[in-house]
């Protein structure tokens, strides 16, 4: 009787329900294209805005990175074209549950597939130019890409399809795109995304005016138009930004006369490699306008042990501090020679070594003078005045890209895309006209 009382005490099994259990994947993949969105939202500020990111000083690697053409897709900033993105598979999602109607399913499902593609190939696109081409790494951009592969990798093979909630029959079901189409989709965006990036190559420099306080005004040079020539006897001296530094002409390295009737600023690295092709513009420049023109020639090392605007010195620019040391000491021993220093260390494909660069200074002035001039106190105080001058400029422009020229109230950052660009900044801050 116990037994047969047992028997009959069983619960009834409940009958077999259509919803499957909630898909935890889901709420991984929101998890990590949430964190991918802030990134990107956070990289797109500093994009727009032109500050520098929390701790990537100038030249860093991240700040490399975000500087170069492979940071833009015609113009438009990538961080933005992958927030849409993240956006995109982050509503979808929402979309894929056993609430929604089989339409709405079978669409987010395709949605996800094609921005899954898309957001993976794009991710490891990214990933390779900062291995391969730039050879930086920047870790707020590896952060979101690598969230965005996990996300993808999730959606593509890990994800499993929930089935509707009430029992439908075949014919009523809507009818879905082949896969493959969807795929096809998918990597035909990560194609023109990357076709995009290959064929547009956007301006390398940028010229901002500078705030009415922070024009240059020069004294001991003629007005501009003006062929007369400056008193042998008259100071010299480059006032900028409302007289926080003054630069005189007589005591800095110069390509060209101090009695030139005009004179720019250049700020450079001899690390850098922008700085490099800056240095071919600039010398084209002095040879079209001739003598009308002076180029003050300032070492700015992008090396952290002279440089405390430098948080951390990429590789690039190690020993940067004792390649400008070298320069303003040659310039020091012998003005006649620093001309042919600075040509010399620009004129290599990369830089040459610092045993090398001493080499070559010691032939043209000599050991013992070269030794003398790096033991003086002017080397190391120009120094701190090429950096002073540098963050005023950042503090004024928010922009901390090398090189730099200051011409007239102008400011020009970075590599000019043509020599003609700058012949035009030229002749438009200063009224020059070329020779011959």
């Amino acid at each position: 009787m116990a037994k047969r009382h047992a028997k009959h005490s069983r619960r009834p099994k409940a009958p077999p329900r259509d919803d499957p259990p909630a898909v935890p994947s889901y709420w991984v993949v929101r998890g990590l294209v949430a964190v991918a969105m802030a990134v990107s939202l956070y990289l797109l500020s500093v994009s727009w805005s032109g500050g520098a990111l929390a701790g990537c000083g100038p030249e860093s690697s991240c700040h490399k990175v975000l500087t170069s053409r492979w940071a833009y897709w015609f113009g438009i900033p990538v961080s933005l074209v992958a927030l849409v993105a993240y956006a995109g598979i982050l509503l979808a999602t929402f979309g894929v549950t056993t609430s929604a109607s089989s339409a709405r399913r079978n669409a987010a499902r395709a949605l996800l597939t094609v921005l899954a593609i898309t957001v993976g190939g794009s991710a490891l696109w990214f990933i390779g130019l900062q291995f391969f081409v730039l050879r930086s790494v920047c870790p707020y951009c590896m952060a979101a890409h690598g969230c965005g592969l996990v996300a993808a990798t999730i959606l593509l093979f890990r994800t499993p399809d929930p089935l509707p909630s009430k029992k439908i029959r075949p014919s009523e079901r809507p009818r879905q795109a082949p896969i493959w189409r969807h795929l096809a989709v998918g990597l035909g965006c990560v194609v023109v995304l990357i076709g995009g990036q290959i064929m547009h190559k956007p301006k390398t420099g940028a010229i901002a005016q500078l705030p009415n306080r922070g024009v240059a005004t020069t004294t001991g040079l003629p007005t501009n138009g003006s062929k007369t020539a400056a008193s042998p006897t008259t100071p010299r001296t480059i006032s900028l930004h409302d007289g926080q530094i003054e630069l005189n002409l007589d005591e800095l390295p110069l390509i060209g006369s101090p009695r030139a009737p005009h004179a720019m600023v250049s700020l450079f690295d001899y690390t850098c490699h922008h700085c490099r092709e800056m240095h071919e513009l600039l010398h084209q420049a002095h040879a079209a306008f001739s003598n009308q023109l002076a180029i003050v020639c300032l070492p700015m090392p992008l090396d952290a042990n002279c440089n405390p605007a430098i948080k951390r010195t990429a590789d690039a620019h190690l020993n940067a501090c004792e390649y400008a040391r070298l320069g303003l000491a040659v310039w020091r021993a012998d003005r006649t020679a620093f001309t042919r220093f600075d040509s010399w260390l620009f004129g290599h494909p990369s830089v040459p070594s610092l045993l090398q660069a001493r080499q070559y200074a010691e032939q043209l002035v000599g050991r013992e003078p070269l030794q003398r001039a790096l033991a003086d106190d002017w080397v190391n105080l120009q120094i701190e005045r090429d950096v002073a001058l540098y963050q005023l400029n950042h503090r004024k422009t928010r922009n901390s890209t090398m090189p730099q020229i200051l011409v007239g109230s102008r400011i020009g950052f970075g590599s000019l895309s043509s020599v003609e660009d700058l012949f035009r900044l030229l002749e438009t801050e200063f009224g020059l006209k070329r020779s011959g």
